[in-house]
């Protein structure tokens, strides 16, 4: 079995011991890295039809490398706040560059007018 299907098969298991029925969804947040969901479907199914004992034997090493994988890094709030600055100040700018520019296309449509 590769490496992501065991990763799938390890998240299903754990959801399954805390009494919560696997999903797409669910799976889904917690891969180590974003995969198809056609293909988490089908590996999901595959676990579905696999025998309860099974599941059960499977090694300890890859429930453990899940639940590592499940702990991603996020970035700081600080860092959040940075950018959150930033993406404001920039929408600032941009509302002034929108209002400048109608200022002007009034002026162009007044000058056409008198024109006519």
């Amino acid at each position: 079995m590769a490496n992501i299907e065991q990763q799938i098969f390890a998240i299903a298991n754990q959801l399954k011991a805390k009494g919560v029925e696997p999903t797409t969804a669910l799976i889904k947040t917690r891969l180590s890295k974003p995969m198809p969901l056609p293909f988490i479907i089908q590996v999901l199914k595959a676990w579905k039809a696999t025998p309860p004992e099974q599941l059960l034997n499977m090694k300890d090493d890859v429930i453990e490398s899940s639940q590592q994988n499940e702990e991603k890094p996020t970035p700081d709030s600080q860092q959040l706040a940075i950018e959150l600055a930033h993406t404001r100040k920039t929408v600032v700018e941009l509302q002034q560059q929108v209002s400048s520019l109608e200022a002007k296309l009034d002026q162009v449509l007044m000058l056409l007018k008198g024109k006519n």
